[in-house]
C-alpha cells in the first residue's frame, strides 16, 4: 500500500509516501521538481503547519489551459503558473500533506466556511444516530445554511424519542454554529 495524490490537470503523481512508511491518512511529500502550498481561501496568503487552505500546486507535468476556454483556465491557474486544486488540506511539521475536503462541500454560512463532513461527523458521534448527510441551502439572511438528513437507530426511533430540536442543539455543542 503506498498513499498517493494526483489529478487529471496535474497530468502525474505530485505526492506520495516514501515505501517504507505506512501511514494511511496522508497523501505524503512533494515528489520531485514539484512545489505545493496551502493558501487562505479569502486572503490568498500561504499558509503554515497544520493550517487549512486551498492545494496549489506547480509542477512541470501541469496542465497549461482548458482546450479553448480561457476563462475556465483563469480560474484554475494563477498568471504565476500555480494551478487551484480545489482541494482543502494541511500539512504538518515534516512536511507530510492532508486531503481535508472538496471546496465545493463546504458553504458559508454567516460570513464563515462550513464543511459538510464536520457536522456529519458531529452528528454520526451522537447515539442515536445510525446515518446523515448534509447539504447546503439558500437562506435570504445568513447565505447559506445546512440541511441535514438523518436516519436515527432502530431503538432511538418513534414518537418522543430524539427531536429535530436536540439534534440541532447536540451539533452546537459540539462546536458548530
Amino acid at each position: 500500500f503506498r498513499s498517493m495524490y494526483g489529478a487529471t490537470e496535474l497530468s502525474n503523481v505530485i505526492s506520495w509516501m516514501p515505501r517504507d512508511t505506512m501511514e494511511h491518512m496522508t497523501i505524503g511529500f512533494p515528489a520531485p521538481n514539484v512545489q505545493m502550498k496551502v493558501v487562505d481561501l479569502d486572503t490568498g496568503k500561504v499558509l503554515g503547519p497544520k493550517e487549512h487552505g486551498e492545494l496549489w500546486v506547480k509542477s512541470p507535468t501541469n496542465m497549461r489551459a482548458y482546450y479553448n476556454n480561457p476563462e475556465a483556465t483563469a480560474e484554475v491557474i494563477t498568471p504565476d503558473g500555480w494551478l487551484r486544486t480545489g482541494d482543502i488540506v494541511y500539512y504538518d511539521e515534516t512536511g507530510r500533506f492532508y486531503v481535508v475536503e472538496r471546496i465545493k462541500q463546504f458553504f458559508h454560512c454567516m460570513g464563515r466556511q462550513v464543511a459538510q463532513s464536520e457536522i456529519e461527523a458531529v452528528l454520526l458521534s451522537h447515539e442515536g444516530v445510525e446515518e446523515a448527510a448534509v447539504i447546503d441551502v439558500p437562506h435570504s439572511e445568513y447565505s447559506d445554511v445546512a440541511k441535514a438528513f438523518v436516519v436515527l437507530k432502530p431503538s432511538y426511533r418513534g414518537p418522543g424519542r430524539i427531536r429535530t430540536q436536540e439534534l440541532q442543539q447536540f451539533v452546537m455543542g459540539n462546536g458548530i454554529s
